[in-house]
This record gives structure tokens, sequence and C-alpha cells, in this order.
């Protein structure tokens, strides 16, 4: 998990540069970096409360924010997907 996330951010480094990466990027590669957000979630979800979150998801906008646009992307290409549930 810790993979998919360090791949998410290589390879979205700016803001500006995120929009165009994901425009880009194949509905394949976008599924696999919102995996990794989800994932990220359900991780941090499970960590008992009182302890450090492995991954912050809830308390760092910029992942939601990430799946916000990931989710816009694939809804114009008419994918199929489970959409996180925050």
């Amino acid at each position: 998990m810790q993979k998919k996330l360090r791949e998410l951010a290589k390879d979205i480094k700016t803001t500006q540069e995120k929009a165009t990466n994901l425009e880009n990027a194949s509905t394949e590669t976008l599924l696999k970096m919102y995996s990794a957000i989800e994932d990220a979630r359900k991780a941090d979800d499970a960590t008992p409360s009182g302890q450090n979150k492995e991954y912050g998801v809830r308390e760092h906008r910029d992942l939601r924010e990430e799946a916000c646009a990931i989710e816009e992307i694939l809804d114009k290409r008419s994918v199929v997907y489970e959409k996180i549930v925050w």
C-alpha cells in the first residue's frame, strides 16, 4: 500500500501538473491511483482511536481533492467504479 502511495506522489508533483497528468493518464492508471487512496483511507480508519494514522487521509485535504479530481475524470469517461465513501 505504501508503494502505491509513493507512486501516486511521484506521478503528480504540483497542482498545475495534476490536472494535466490526470487528464492524460490512462483509465487503468487512474483506477490504480484511486484505489491507493481508498486503501489508505481504509487503513487509517482501521487504526484504533488515539493512535497515529499512517496516512492521515482525513487530515490532509490534498488526497481527498485528488480522489475528487480522479472521480471527475472517470465519470467523464463513463467508467464504472466504486466511489470512496468519506
